[in-house]
């Protein structure tokens, strides 16, 4: 009987050492989160590099009036241009015949040009008119000149080109060693004025700016 139970023992150990396994172990969740490279590149402030540019190269520059309080000059204007070739604006140039340090003038904004002298109505093309006076006489309207007897352009007279801004110029006269011109635009726009000598001759720019 003590043999029976002594066997009996020994087949159940056995029996349970073979059945009873370890449990798996589970490992815990990853914890690595994926980004999306869309949304991320969508989150990241855009670099100036690949930014859109909207800031124009040219100059600012306003409508306000222009004025040099500097006395007239002698030397006479005998050439009047429009020039277009730079991107940002069309200039109107006048030519002086000799160099002076400081040329006067006002140019500004008017609803009508008037003759000078004579007060009478120019009719010049265009939507808005800059009123340019320029502290020299005309050629042919004074006492002396490079070319006796020949005039810069009659009153009332078309002077210069159009330009893409610049639809007609007018001559308003020439009294008293000061000179008034029309100058016809499409519209009001900024401007600048500026005067230089080179080469012997002297010249007043007005810069018309071009749409920004």
């Amino acid at each position: 009987m003590r043999r029976i139970f002594l066997i009996c023992s020994l087949a159940l150990m056995v029996l349970t050492a073979c059945t009873s396994r370890p449990e798996p172990v589970q490992s815990a969740p990853s914890s690595t989160i994926t980004t999306s490279t869309a949304t991320t590149a969508q989150s990241l402030p855009q670099s100036p590099s690949t930014a859109a540019t909207t800031t124009s190269s040219c100059p600012v520059w306003n409508t306000k009036r222009q004025v040099d309080e500097s006395a007239p000059v002698q030397p006479e204007i005998y050439k009047v241009d429009v020039d277009t070739t730079n991107v940002c604006y069309d200039r109107v140039e006048f030519t002086i015949n000799g160099t002076a340090t400081h040329v006067g003038f006002v140019v500004d904004w008017t609803s009508a040009i008037f003759t000078d002298p004579g007060n009478s109505r120019v009719t010049i093309d265009g939507n808005a008119i800059l009123q340019v006076v320029i502290r020299a006489p005309a050629q042919g309207y004074d006492m002396s000149g490079h070319q006796p007897g020949t005039l810069l352009a009659k009153v009332g007279d078309p002077v210069g080109a159009k330009g893409r801004a610049v639809r007609q110029m007018k001559f308003a006269g020439s009294f008293e060693s000061q000179s008034t011109f029309g100058v016809g635009l499409d519209h009001q726009r900024a401007f600048r004025v500026s005067t230089r000598t080179e080469a012997g001759y002297t010249y007043v720019a007005v810069d018309i700016a071009m749409e920004r």
